[in-house]
């Protein structure tokens, strides 16, 4: 099956009815079976947000982006109706919510109260604009979206997309997955859409396919509704996929496996691709709307053919990239924005690697100061850990991965302060989202190893 063409929402929303009018988009889970929703039923309630919005005084959506029909349904209409539309991750700490809210001139949000919390919505009103429609786009044009960075409250790293940008991501995947959309497959759709990676492929191009999409409500509930739904393809991050593995838990009737946010280990594709499945690992930030590149169906994942990409190496290693799914800006911080771009518009990833004689990309580390969490989640390790310096009254301490989960190591002369560190380090998790939080506290003897200029070397910490 081909997938969808479209350069717009509304394109990709009117092709949806025209192609899969009456095929199932989304299904509901509950504790009685499955409450389907058809792609014409889908494409009625976004309709009927779409009048809602056009005679509403509001510019700029912030959605709390759970996988409920509701929110989807209101996200198209947002961005058809030209508002500028924010993604609030409903695994974030209200804490996060209400920088993000605030900092993104939120001026109205919408959610399910069947999915979220009231009372969560309840305290970020006092963040919420008043109501104005300066952020409306003009006439017959759609509204930008904008991204959060996962794992950092760093105001400059709200990323505003276009829906073309995004579009052209969506359809990117959809290409490369067409092979297995013959109408009959079940896409369980655990990942979060309020990042960028669940929302270009789990999201949008499965959408294009006429895949039917299963709702997993929460991580809590993934295993569970993997049993439920037995998906046919499964986009996830390597975190699952690892214990997946561990746990032997594939059902087989899974032909192909997605994996993003991260990099999947090697004997755990190994493992995927001798059961049947076809395993894909992609490669992409953000700020190119995900992808960037992925291995070639069942190769190494750690050797990627670009997707539609042009790529050069800078002379310090680093990944440049130029394509038709960059992002507009990182919102309000212009310089930042210029920063990230070189002369020629390729934009600087941060990641450092280099490109083989057969034209594939090659990752070696990241040129930035920052962590990636098995479930995808980025850490900023300086911002954190000055926010650490002042809570502890520590100076020399770091964050680290231990076993793919964060850790905070602190060099100390006051071992006896182990149970204050606790204390007040589970007071700081309260702050993060659940997949981000500090797991555990190691005391170092020594001091921890530095540059010359006294950077940390994090990648020679010793766990003692």
């Amino acid at each position: 099956m081909k997938a969808t063409e479209a350069k717009t929402f509304n394109d990709l929303l009117n092709a949806g009815l025209e192609n899969f009018a009456d095929s199932i988009c989304y299904s509901d889970i509950t504790p009685n079976g499955f409450i389907d929703v058809t792609y014409k039923e889908f494409y009625a309630r976004v309709e009927e947000y779409k009048q809602e919005m056009t005679a509403a005084d509001w510019s700029c959506t912030g959605i709390i982006l759970d996988n409920s029909v509701k929110c989807l349904a209101a996200l198209f209409a947002s961005i058809i109706t030209g508002r500028q539309t924010v993604l609030l991750n409903p695994m974030a700490s209200i804490e996060e919510l209400k920088i993000a809210t605030a900092y993104a001139d939120v001026d109205h949000i919408i959610f399910d109260p069947e999915c979220y919390n009231e009372k969560n919505v309840a305290a970020l009103l006092p963040y919420v604009h008043e109501p104005s429609l300066r952020f409306l786009a003009e006439e017959g044009k759609e509204g930008n979206v904008l991204f959060f960075t996962s794992g950092t409250t760093e105001l400059a790293k709200a990323v505003e997309l276009t829906p073309e940008a995004l579009c052209n991501a969506g359809s990117e995947s959809a290409k490369h997955f067409e092979f297995v959309a013959d109408g009959n497959q079940r896409n369980l759709m655990i990942l979060p859409l309020s990042h960028i990676f669940g929302f270009t492929t789990t999201f949008m191009a499965c959408f294009m396919l006429g895949v039917r999409g299963y709702l997993c409500k929460s991580p809590k509930y993934a295993m569970r509704d993997l049993a439920i739904v037995r998906p046919t393809i499964l986009i996830s991050v390597p975190t699952i996929v690892t214990f997946l593995t561990a746990a032997k838990k594939f059902n087989p009737e899974l032909k192909l496996a997605v994996i993003g946010g991260s990099q999947c280990r090697k004997d755990v594709a190994a493992y995927m691709r001798s059961i049947g499945i076809t395993v894909f690992c992609g490669y992409g930030l953000t700020e190119t709307s995900a992808v960037i590149s992925c291995n070639k169906a069942n190769g190494e994942c750690d050797v990627m053919e670009p997707w539609n990409s042009k790529i050069k190496i800078a002379e310090d290693g680093e990944i440049l990239v130029l394509n038709n799914r960059l992002m507009k800006g990182y919102y309000k911080a212009e310089e930042s924005t210029k920063a990230t771009f070189d002369e020629e518009g390729y934009l600087r990833t941060g990641d450092t690697g280099y490109i083989d004689e057969d034209g594939m990309l090659h990752l070696t580390g990241k040129k930035k100061d920052m962590l990636v969490l098995g479930s995808g989640v980025k850490v900023f390790c300086p911002e954190w850990e000055m926010q650490l310096n002042a809570l502890l009254k520590e100076d020399d301490l770091a964050l680290a991965l231990k076993d793919e989960k964060l850790v905070l190591v602190i060099a100390t002369e006051h071992p006896e302060k182990r149970d204050e560190y606790r204390q007040k380090v589970a007071e700081y998790n309260k702050t993060k989202a659940h997949d981000c939080k500090i797991s555990d506290i190691i005391l170092s003897a020594t001091p921890l190893p530095r540059t010359a200029t006294g950077k940390i070397k994090r990648y020679a910490i010793k766990f003692e």
